[in-house]
């Protein structure tokens, strides 16, 4: 198979949850093992941190990501989904992963794949691990896809696990709790690591506590130990005192509910260097830069005039955090055009924008308007 055929073969043979939702999905490690441990295990040759959350944990990743690159850290990217190009998942320094590897990886494995019959989510995990591996990166910072205990991911063993957030989204699988959900999000949590909170949430904090007690891990709240002082919006300056020091930041991401996740990108980052030995006057300057990673649809502005605003949020909590930004905005009239896969709660969705504006909803490549009161 050549690369085209390659990627049609993984679309149109195994389960993809864009796709077919749910049915997708492969709960549990046993068929990832399986399959690592035919490919040598690759993930035990890596550094890695382990990325959870309801929201925030893709832009944290890539934010992480590019202030290691800015320190002159190998690094390798696994994120989900994509947007456009399948190997947007897999990067290294920002570059996708080469068209020849992933076909010269699946017509190697054929085979193994169609014994083991994996998921769409778990052949592309093991992909890139594969291709890290490879290429010798210094960091590996892996996303989760879905939960934490259960997803095919957590099959890594980290030494720093970042848990951005908790909040509801897929409740028919992971809970219909904040405590159930953070239950499921703290698997990720491993024995001897460095666990990082990005969001102090007083229900659910001693989850949290007891588990990283019980793994003889060291827990940190990242908004206790990263305070930011000032904002100024113009300019996306984010001033921030941490380990009795002063930093002046800025990032190319304009809205508010990205700056919630700086205190756990920074932590995070903080430790990383610190494990490499790297030190610096400005070590977390490399977030300005997070587009080089490859970053996109976040609060991404695509025009000016007319302004046209793309952001992939995809359950309640981030809806909600893009009606409080468009409610600092000036504008005479307010378009959204939605779109996502049939198991979100569109209708509790729907209720968190803003009122009396034209909603679309796609559906099967059509618009079908939405009548809000």
């Amino acid at each position: 198979m050549d690369y085209n055929e390659t990627i049609k073969f993984l679309y149109n043979q195994l389960p993809v949850y864009q796709n077919t939702g749910n049915k997708a999905l492969n709960l549990g490690l046993e068929k990832i093992k399986r399959l690592l441990i035919k490919l040598d295990d690759p993930q035990k040759s890596l550094k890695i941190v382990h990325i959870a959350g309801t929201n925030g944990k893709g832009s944290s990743a890539h934010s992480i990501a590019a202030i290691c690159q800015y320190n002159n850290l190998k690094t390798g990217l696994y994120t989900s989904p994509h947007l456009f190009d399948f190997r947007e998942r897999i990067r290294i320094n920002g570059k996708k992963v080469y068209k020849n590897f992933v076909t010269e990886f699946v017509n190697k494995n054929l085979k193994l794949i169609k014994q083991i019959s994996p998921s769409f989510f778990e052949i592309t995990f093991a992909i890139s691990l594969c291709y890290f591996k490879k290429k010798k990166v210094d960091l590996a910072i892996i996303e989760v896809g879905l939960g934490g205990r259960l997803d095919s991911t957590n099959i890594v063993n980290p030494f720093i696990s970042l848990i951005t957030n908790i909040g509801f989204d897929h409740k028919e699988i992971l809970g219909s709790t904040l405590y159930e959900i953070a239950e499921e999000k703290a698997g990720i949590i491993k024995e001897k690591s460095i666990v990082i909170i990005g969001k102090r949430q007083n229900k659910i904090e001693n989850l949290f506590i007891e588990k990283s007690f019980k793994s003889n891990s060291k827990i940190y709240f990242a908004d206790d130990e990263i305070h930011i002082s000032n904002r100024k919006n113009k300019k996306i300056d984010i001033f921030l005192t941490f380990d009795k020091k002063k930093y002046s930041i800025s990032t190319s991401i304009s809205s508010n509910y990205y700056s919630k996740n700086i205190p756990g990108i920074i932590l995070t980052s903080f430790f990383i260097l610190k494990t490499f030995k790297i030190k610096s006057k400005e070590p977390f300057e490399g977030i300005k830069h997070i587009k080089e990673t490859g970053l996109r649809g976040r609060w991404e502005i695509l025009s000016k005039k007319p302004k046209i605003i793309c952001d992939i949020c995809h359950n309640i909590d981030a809806f909600n955090e893009i009606t409080n930004e468009l409610n600092n905005m000036n504008f005479k009239n307010l378009y959204f055009i939605i779109g996502g896969v049939e198991s979100k709660d569109w209708k509790n969705i729907i209720k968190k924008l803003p009122k009396n504006q034209r909603i679309y909803q796609t559906k099967k490549y059509f618009l079908t308007k939405l009548k809000i009161k």
